[in-house]
């Protein structure tokens, strides 16, 4: 069974990281929008696309990376395996 952290599980941990500051921002953007009701200032509304635009892609990153991890797990698990005469 592998010992050692995977390469990828600590760029893991940093976009999770950076997740929940922008989830964080973006909670914030929201109070200050439900302050103003309909009159919201454009500033605001933009700030609040660009939150969810880089959530999403930090998401998306986060799942790559966590896809990747999975499949080197799975390759030494395998190896480890065969070394086991299992096949």
């Amino acid at each position: 069974m592998p010992t050692t952290p995977f390469p990828d599980s600590e760029e893991i941990d940093a976009l999770q990281c950076r997740l929940t500051i922008h989830r964080r921002n973006l909670y914030r953007l929201e109070e200050q929008k439900a302050k103003y009701g309909f009159d919201v200032p454009l500033r605001i509304l933009n700030e609040i696309a660009e939150q969810e635009e880089a959530i999403a892609q930090i998401e998306a990153r986060r799942a790559e990376r966590e896809i990747a991890d999975l499949r080197s797990q799975l390759a030494e698990y395998q190896a480890e395996y065969r070394e086991l005469g299992c096949e």
